[in-house]
């Protein structure tokens, strides 16, 4: 008796101990390298970030690090901004970190983490221009970054990137020297927010910090400013391709 109870005993724990590594095999055939920085293959780590937005994130950086040595790297660039857009950094709003079309991450910003306030989250969306995401600014879900040049004796504004100031002007645009993953490719926003690749340039100068001129301060004064965003103001000389001269533009800053 007691040898066909351990007959069964043992019969037993070999099921158990089979199906036990049945489910650990089915889970190693599942686990994807990906999965070691996020669930959704191409989005960033610790990022809010879906299955949609991670390929088209992942297919910006593939592509840029299959062509960014190729002289021609910036018209397969901007075929695809027209076709899926291109990463903009902005500030996002809490209550939309998990909008479908946004990377999010929380913001390590002082003033972005008021008590009784909502927060505000730092990301990355896709677009083909700004205009596509002035519809979540409105709704107050996303803050884009603006900066401003003098015309004539009014300040003006320009949609610029939440952690870049530009590389140099060239007339009315605005040249950022973009970098995914040590790739470099250049990047201009004009001032009604179109987009545009660009061949990677320097400039005759680089831009230079400078305390704000006494107008600029004045000015600035009545531009109503989003509340928490920016942690202050300054201002720089940027070169202007165009001209040939240095122009000054004014900026918020914040910790990113």
């Amino acid at each position: 008796m007691k040898i066909i109870f351990s007959a069964v005993f043992l019969l037993f724990s070999f099921v158990v101990f089979a199906n036990n590594q049945q489910k650990r095999t089915e889970e190693v055939d599942d686990f994807k390298p990906h999965m070691l920085f996020h669930e959704n293959k191409g989005c960033p780590t610790n990022s809010g970030c879906t299955e949609e937005m991670g390929k088209s994130y992942q297919k910006w950086i593939d592509t840029l690090a299959r062509v960014h040595k190729k002289k021609d790297s910036h018209l397969i660039l901007e075929n695809l901004r027209k076709s899926i857009g291109v990463p903009i950094d902005i500030w996002i709003a809490e209550k939309a970190s998990e909008e479908k079309n946004l990377i999010y991450w929380e913001s390590p910003c002082r003033q972005h983490n008021l008590e009784g306030q909502e927060k505000i989250g730092i990301g990355v969306a896709m677009a083909k221009d700004i205009g596509s995401l002035l519809p979540l600014e409105k709704e107050k879900k996303i803050f884009l970054r603006r900066l401003y040049r003098m015309k004539g004796e009014k300040l003006v504004s320009y949609f610029s990137l939440r952690d870049e100031n530009p590389l140099y002007l060239n007339g009315d645009k605005l040249v950022f020297q973009r970098s995914v993953e040590g790739h470099y490719y250049g990047l201009s926003i004009n001032q009604k927010g179109a987009l545009q690749i660009e061949p990677s340039q320097t400039p005759a100068s680089f831009p230079q910090s400078i305390e704000c001129p006494s107008d600029f301060v004045e000015k600035m004064k009545a531009i109503e400013l989003p509340k928490n965003l920016y942690a202050g103001v300054y201002c720089q000389k940027t070169w202007n391709k165009e001209n040939k001269k240095l122009e000054t533009i004014l900026v918020g800053w914040s910790c990113n």
